[in-house]
């Protein structure tokens, strides 16, 4: 899966930034919000996530994450 643009929102400020993520490679992202640096983290793991999988029969591509206009991001529960 190709990289995407996504709005987070973070959890302690409400402020918005966008990232480019690739949920293939990192499953769970963590950061800091750029605004007030709270410590963040984001799972997309499907145990975890509501996130919906489309499959495209008609290309090769594995699977199309549909994910919502802007993520509110938690508080980190992982270790860094």
């Amino acid at each position: 899966m190709a990289k995407q643009k996504q709005t987070f929102q973070c959890y302690q400020c409400k402020e918005t930034f966008d990232l480019l993520i690739d949920l293939e490679e990192q499953p769970v992202l963590m950061g800091y919000c750029p605004y007030c640096k709270a410590d963040w983290e984001v799972d997309f793991t499907p145990e975890n996530s509501t996130v919906i999988i489309h499959k495209n029969t008609t290309q090769k591509t594995a699977g199309i994450k549909q994910l919502p206009a802007i993520i509110v991001t938690e508080p980190r529960k992982t270790e860094k």
